[in-house]
């Protein structure tokens, strides 16, 4: 048992995870079966790249080692600049999401301010299934089709572009 937690907030822990809702279970669900079966980053990107260059060396009209080979090479240093952009947004979002005030959704955190006032924790479904959240979602799933729809230009607005003469 963990210091500071007495056999009554012991058993209170226990009994609030054995009572996790549905949408809790189906998370941890698909948790555990992501976390099982699918591989490492670093053996999927090599098993696709000798998988990528096998089919090019297959269907490739001028599928030679060396072109292959020249050809993997410019490409990877081509997306550089766009891995290093993708880098830079998993690092912020780690750093926003073990900064301070977004652990103030965190049970017992003194940034919790639902807490504070009401003495209760907002689970995630009764915050993200409110009545408001649905109707807005379902109004925006209709209108922002016909909306596009609506504002689409008719056959006398549509100009060709580039038209050789």
């Amino acid at each position: 048992m963990p210091v500071g937690i007495d056999s009554q907030n012991a058993a209170q822990l226990t009994s609030a995870s054995r009572r996790r809702s549905f949408l809790q279970r189906l998370t941890s669900f698909f948790v555990q079966l992501f976390e099982c079966y699918t591989p490492d980053p670093y053996i999927l990107a090599v098993g696709l790249t000798i998988l990528t260059g096998m089919l090019a060396a297959l269907f490739a009209p001028k599928g030679s080692l060396p072109t292959i080979l020249t050809g993997w090479y410019a490409g990877l240093f081509s997306i550089l600049a766009f891995a290093f952009q993708v880098l830079l947004i998993l690092v912020a979002g780690y750093a926003l999401s073990t900064s301070r005030p977004v652990r103030s959704a965190t049970p017992g955190s003194s940034l919790n301010i639902v807490q504070k006032v009401t003495g209760q924790v907002l689970p995630l479904e009764s915050m993200l299934f409110t009545p408001l959240n649905l109707v807005t979602t379902f109004v925006l799933f209709v209108a922002l089709p016909l909306l596009y729809c609506a504002i689409q230009p008719g056959d006398d607005d549509v100009q060709i572009a580039n038209v050789k003469e």
